[in-house]
């Protein structure tokens, strides 16, 4: 994960995929609020770097300090239900050879006075290998990357769910 001052959404991103991580890293960019605090009492794997407005090279600065075969990556405030965590174990641990990416839904919840809930599918779980990197200051993509090592993209069934504080203008402001 990278991260910035989101203290308030980072423990139950944590909680939510602990049960099934080998190894959690944090990337932080420059936290103000209790962000650090949090990770280091979740027994993260903590590194930090200085916000340079390209989110492609800070999640490349976070790829380069993983270890695990394969990489599952979060925003603060995104979580797995314990379903979709099994789910997700189970589709890494039947994998028969890491040439596949994945790609994940993730929902937003229904905001006041909407009908229905947001979705989309990207690409969240791929093998991790060397030259795999993002692109892309903002909307950070493996696609480019993931072509040139013949790594296919998959469709999976795993949904990570948003909190509803996507919906709050000042976090949406916060990121813009």
């Amino acid at each position: 994960m990278i991260v910035r001052n989101c203290a308030s959404q980072l423990s139950a991103t944590i909680a939510s995929i602990r049960p099934i991580a080998d190894e959690i890293v944090v990337l932080d960019t420059g936290s103000t609020d209790d962000t650090l605090v949090v990770a280091a009492q979740s027994g993260v794997i903590i590194h930090r770097r200085p916000w340079d407005d390209d989110f492609a090279a800070a999640r490349n600065a976070c790829l380069e300090k993983t270890t695990g075969e394969w990489i599952l990556w979060l925003d603060a405030g995104e979580t797995l239900s314990p379903d979709q965590a099994a789910e997700l174990r189970s589709l890494v641990n039947s994998a028969e050879a890491p040439d596949r990416a994945y790609l994940l839904n993730i929902t937003l919840p229904v905001a006041a006075g909407q009908l229905g809930s947001e979705q989309i599918a990207r690409v969240r779980l791929h093998p991790r290998r060397d030259g795999l990197r993002f692109a892309g200051r903002i909307r950070e993509r493996l696609d480019e990357s993931l072509a040139a090592q013949n790594i296919q993209i998959e469709a999976s069934p795993i949904v990570i769910e948003r909190g509803p504080l996507d919906h709050d203008p000042d976090v949406k402001a916060g990121r813009a």
